[in-house]
């Protein structure tokens, strides 16, 4: 996972719908390629904010990249929630990975005994 460093949070991208969210932060993050960024998005869409957090999550995919706007009431939740979307961002990755890997072994392992039982 890498962070787009030309990436930057403008007051545009960033601008509070509301007075009382007054602290907002715009992320994007690269996840290798579009498809794993729709899924990753999809995936972080579903888990909303909880209310008592005090802040509000936007998450889209551009390409390759999964884009996470927030919207705080106070700047520890906030931090807390661009913490949090970033694990979940991680954990889905790997989730991905893992799946990949297990798809790869067990395809590797069916090619394995096939070429076997030609030989015998």
């Amino acid at each position: 996972m890498e962070v787009d460093s030309s990436s930057s949070s403008s007051d545009e991208e960033c601008e509070p719908s509301n007075a009382s969210y007054i602290h907002c932060a715009s992320v994007k993050l690269s996840v290798g390629n579009e498809e794993t960024a729709r899924t990753i998005a999809d995936v972080i869409k579903i888990d909303k904010e909880p209310s008592r957090s005090g802040a509000r999550r936007e998450v889209s995919s551009e390409g390759e990249f999964v884009t996470i706007n927030i919207q705080s009431k106070d700047p520890k939740s906030l931090s807390k929630s661009i913490s949090n979307a970033v694990e979940m961002i991680d954990l889905s990755m790997k989730t991905i990975k893992m799946c990949e890997n297990f798809v790869k072994t067990k395809e590797n392992g069916l090619k394995r005994k096939l070429s076997s039982e030609n030989q015998s």
